[in-house]
């Protein structure tokens, strides 16, 4: 057969080399769509896994107990609130100055303070952290306050029950003061010098003794008395901070991985063309021989 006539064979079969071509093509890629698809079904369930952990809120007024003492009428309750608010970008220092007049007009204690710069050029923010003390009178109008300012990404309030512990402390503290009265009763009553400088050891110890339990319940009082609250504002992030320019490397990066593709491609599909006219020149040359 010439090579005229094998043209003319696959002018006559042209439609079945593009439904092959095409199926080749369909082959060859479904792979890719395959690895595709899994890519991003698992980057979808990490994005869902990331914005169930990124919640605005947990669960407000956690309550645990330590010697939880349900006889007791009056409640000692340690208060620790933690809130993360967004700011307006542009406003961290106008804001910064609300929060000091807050503060002192409160009669709050910030115990310690922390403003840092987080990011470089366009993706920059500030973000300030503070610790603060504040009263139990003023808890509620400084966290109303707070929470103003700007939108709440985060906020937690843990209540801890230490009633039973305190009330155990003043228990310890009443027995350890008779104690202390008798044996300076004691002291009064003898008269051996080696018995006075025993007894003398005796009381300092228990005064020392009584001072630690004192100084313990002074604590407890502060820490009922004084709600901890740890506070976070963050400026919100540039609307240009994502913004990328595609740069001429990334564009040429692209035209040689698409090109490459192509190659690859056609090296791909292209034995099975040539098995197919060898197929068809075998095919027709059997059937010449027959009509012979």
């Amino acid at each position: 057969m010439t090579i005229k006539n094998q043209f003319e064979v696959f002018k006559n079969n042209w439609l079945i080399v593009v439904l092959i071509f095409v199926v080749l093509i369909f082959v060859s890629n479904i792979s890719l769509i395959t690895n595709s698809s899994q890519n991003l079904l698992s980057h979808g369930s990490d994005s869902q896994r990331l914005n169930n952990q990124n919640y605005k809120s947990s669960m407000v007024g956690v309550y645990s107990g330590e010697d939880f003492a349900p006889e007791e009428n009056s409640r000692k309750i340690i208060t620790t609130t933690s809130l993360e608010i967004e700011i307006k970008r542009g406003s961290f220092y106008k804001l910064e100055k609300d929060l000091i007049d807050l503060f002192t007009s409160t009669n709050s204690l910030v115990l310690s303070k922390n403003v840092r710069k987080i990011g470089e050029g366009r993706s920059s923010k500030l973000s300030g952290n503070y610790y603060l003390k504040v009263d139990i009178k003023n808890y509620s109008l400084v966290l109303e306050e707070l929470k103003r300012y700007g939108e709440i990404e985060y906020i937690d309030s843990n209540l801890k029950d230490i009633t039973g512990n305190y009330k155990n402390l003043e228990i310890e503290l009443a027995s350890e003061k008779e104690r202390l009265n008798r044996y300076l009763e004691m002291y009064s009553e003898v008269s051996e010098i080696n018995d006075k400088i025993n007894l003398n050891d005796r009381i300092f110890n228990q005064e020392r003794r009584i001072k630690y339990l004192e100084n313990s319940l002074n604590r407890k009082d502060e820490q009922i008395e004084y709600v901890t609250i740890y506070f976070t504002m963050t400026e919100k992030k540039s609307f240009y901070s994502n913004v990328v320019f595609v740069s001429i490397s990334n564009l040429l990066k692209d035209f040689i991985d698409s090109f490459n593709l192509l190659i690859s491609l056609f090296f791909r599909v292209l034995p099975w063309v040539i098995i197919y006219f060898i197929s068809r020149i075998i095919y027709l040359k059997f059937n010449k021989s027959k009509k012979k």
